[in-house]
């Protein structure tokens, strides 16, 4: 072996020595950059595990090897050391056969202290040289089950406070029905008083007086049953009749101007659902279109109720489901309102005239019943709400006996509506009294417009009593065409305020085109309509607030009649 080959041998051993050493000096950087990174992740989980807001413990075996400061206040210990060792088991307090380690997620109670905490538990599972570390993060619930229920609490006043909404709107209906059946009550009992002064039969008036006070039973009745406190439930509802029997309220809360139609309530739409909620979501409807047709003399608020199958592509509810349809002709709303319609808070109402609540509380009750609430309608068009609901199906009833009972309770409403007519066409039809007193103006025609038959009865005897020819009429338009027939006949006009179809005022104004002259008695119990200008525009002599005594009604109809004779 030659020099050259010394050298080149001396070359190769150097290049392979320094090649070495770069392989060393690589694997070394990197054994230092894995062990830099695994520093920074356990620094890095340290703090994240000592640092966290809810109680962290690492288990190995059963037994507990660390454990951070949440976790010592949670177990009642000062601190995160004297959990050290001890048994997993022993902490949780797990009932017999349970084990933490069979599913992700658990919720139960552990004990701190002489109380017991409500925790919600997440475990994991960390692979650590070889072994199997459990990690846990135990949760304390106490102050979320605490907001979850000061959030009921809170919903609960809400809707109370929506119940009060309501039953102010239903006021204005309350007070006018109360002040008639009040008018029909005095009216009668002064009646039979003069009667018996007279020597004569009582049954009529004590009848219509014990009839006017069940009707008025029967009012309180609903208020009470709607205003009740209840908690909620879920029960079968059958929608068609929890809208038939709250029609009475319905009625009162919307003008008399307004007509009330319902359709599809002859068929049974059952539900599951809280019949107390569901009432209150109809009656915010209700008093949502009240609102949109106060100042229409000739709306229409229709609701109905129908049964649709939606398919899976559609929003839910799926499937079978019970629809019902409110919809009113009042003055509609534009798209941006109708996009923040179910916002709390957002109102179109003026100030002190709603809080904003309705329609979130209503939104609130559709979701709670796993339903859906949609709204459309354009400016001018009017508005409908409607909402689906999962249809319902008792097991082991057949449709034909939930139709048949539902059929007996209708034909019971229309024979209770007939009876209810015959009864009032016969307050209509009667011979007259004899007179009682003898009033001045004793020969004069009267006529009479009201769509209360008590009330109309007792006015119409009163009168009668006076010695005055009386005619009567349910209906504004048939008052009016008798007057056109025959205006210079007639001495005095004589109305309610809140007839169905034509307001008192609006009644007062077309008479007074037939015949100036002619004095007009307005009767009202509440009607926001009727302000000083309007009284003034129709020119009326006088109004008379329900109950009226019956010597009030006799001095305002001969201070009238006097008036026109002057």
């Amino acid at each position: 072996m030659g020099r050259v080959g010394v050298v080149l041998l001396v070359l190769l051993v150097i290049a392979a020595v320094r090649r070495w050493v770069h392989i060393i000096r690589g694997n070394a950087a990197q054994r230092l950059q894995r062990e830099r990174r695994l520093r920074d992740s356990e620094r890095t989980f340290r703090t994240i595990f000592d640092r966290a807001i809810d109680a962290q413990l690492l288990v190995d075996d059963g037994h507990v090897v660390t454990a951070n400061a949440m976790a010592a206040d949670l177990f009642g210990v000062s601190t995160p050391e004297a959990l050290q060792h001890r048994l997993l088991d022993d902490l949780l307090s797990l009932p017999p056969g349970a084990d933490i380690r069979t599913t992700s997620s658990h919720e139960f109670t552990v004990h701190c202290g002489e109380t017991d905490v409500p925790v919600q538990c997440t475990v994991t599972d960390v692979p650590l040289d070889g072994r199997v570390l459990t990690h846990l993060v135990i949760r304390d619930l106490t102050m979320a089950r605490q907001a979850k229920a000061e959030k009921a609490w809170f919903e609960a006043q809400i809707r109370e406070a929506q119940k009060l909404e309501a039953l102010g709107t239903l006021a204005a209906g309350v007070a006018h029905d109360f002040n008639n059946l009040l008018g029909v009550i005095r009216g009668n009992a002064e009646l039979a008083k003069s009667a018996l002064r007279k020597g004569r039969s009582n049954e009529e008036h004590l009848g219509a007086i014990l009839d006017a006070s069940d009707r008025a039973r029967d009012v309180v009745r609903q208020l009470l049953t709607f205003s009740r406190r209840s908690t909620p439930t879920r029960e079968y509802v059958n929608l068609s009749r929890l809208v038939l029997d709250l029609q009475p309220l319905l009625r009162r809360m919307i003008p008399r101007t307004v007509r009330l139609v319902i359709e599809g309530a002859e068929q049974a739409q059952l539900m599951m659902g809280d019949p107390t909620q569901l009432q209150q979501l109809l009656l915010n409807l209700v008093s949502n279109a009240e609102y949109a047709m106060r100042d229409k003399t000739d709306g229409v608020l229709t609701i109905t109720l129908s049964s649709r199958h939606m398919p899976d592509s559609a929003s839910e509810p799926h499937g079978a489901v019970v629809v019902l349809q409110v919809r009113d002709t009042g003055d509609g709303m534009s798209v941006d309102v109708r996009n923040r319609m179910f916002e709390p808070f957002f109102t179109t109402k003026p100030t002190g005239e709603g809080t904003g609540l309705g329609t979130a509380v209503l939104h609130g009750i559709v979701v709670s019943h796993l339903g859906r609430a949609e709204v459309t309608g354009e400016i001018g068009q009017g508005t409908t709400f409607e909402l689906r609901f999962p249809r319902a199906v008792i097991e082991g009833l057949w449709d034909e006996e939930l139709d048949h009972d539902h059929d007996a309770m209708i034909a019971e409403s229309l024979a209770d509506v007939a009876l209810s007519a015959a009864e009032d066409g016969s307050a209509m039809d009667h011979d007259a009294p004899d007179v009682l007193v003898q009033s001045p103006y004793a020969g004069a025609c009267v006529v009479v417009v009201d769509d209360e038959p008590g009330v109309a009865r007792v006015v119409e005897r009163a009168l009668r009593h006076d010695g005055h020819v009386v005619h009567v009429f349910s209906q504004p338009e048939a008052a009016l065409a008798f007057i056109q027939q025959q205006p210079s006949a007639v001495d005095l006009l004589l109305t309610d305020q809140t007839t169905p179809s034509m307001a008192g005022d609006r009644l007062a104004e077309a008479v007074h085109t037939l015949r100036p002259d002619l004095p007009v008695l307005i009767l009202t119990g509440f009607s926001p309509r009727l302000t000083p200008e309007r009284i003034a525009a129709a020119r009326a002599h006088a109004v008379l607030l329900k109950p009226v005594t019956i010597e009030e009604l006799r001095r305002a109809v001969d201070d009238a009649l006097a008036s026109a004779r002057r």
